[in-house]
């Protein structure tokens, strides 16, 4: 049950900062991933011995929520994406979705170079964080070019 109160505290808190974003001119997705990152690190300032905080790394159901999430925000993309627009703006589209990819795969190889341990199996270690961090920021690269 705290894992759902949790929840809707980072929802709430993504929604006003979201907000806030657009009220500067910036997509909507600036400000809330803004809200994770100020949630998460005055939790881990505030409240380090809190327990909860901890589980929700190993939370199935909060991992479930982030899947549906990412599911539906990509589904979304896809439905309200039009042809018309998509070829008027593809250089612009072109650009945001490459650096949406490749930047976030260059500095996931970079920061496993610079963070993890030699061994004989770093490099696909590099290699497997800088796919993971690509992949993730796809979803918010759908929403920006939404907005």
């Amino acid at each position: 049950m705290e894992s759902i109160g949790v929840l809707l505290l980072l929802l709430l808190a993504a929604r006003v900062f979201g907000m806030l974003a657009e009220r500067l001119l910036l997509p909507s997705a600036v400000g809330e991933m803004v809200a994770g990152m100020v949630l998460i690190s005055t939790a881990q300032i505030f409240l380090t011995d809190q327990v909860h905080i901890e589980e929700l790394r190993s939370s199935e159901a909060l991992a479930h929520v982030a899947d549906l999430g990412i599911f539906f925000l990509v589904l979304m993309a896809g439905v309200e994406m039009q042809l018309n627009d998509t070829l008027r703006d593809a250089r612009e589209s072109f650009v945001v979705a490459l650096g949406g990819v490749l930047l976030p795969f260059a500095a996931g190889i970079f920061l496993g170079f610079v963070f993890f341990a030699e061994a004989p199996e770093k490099p696909a270690l590099v290699l497997l964080l800088g796919v993971a961090i690509s992949i993730t920021a796809i979803a918010a690269s759908a929403k920006i070019l939404l907005e």
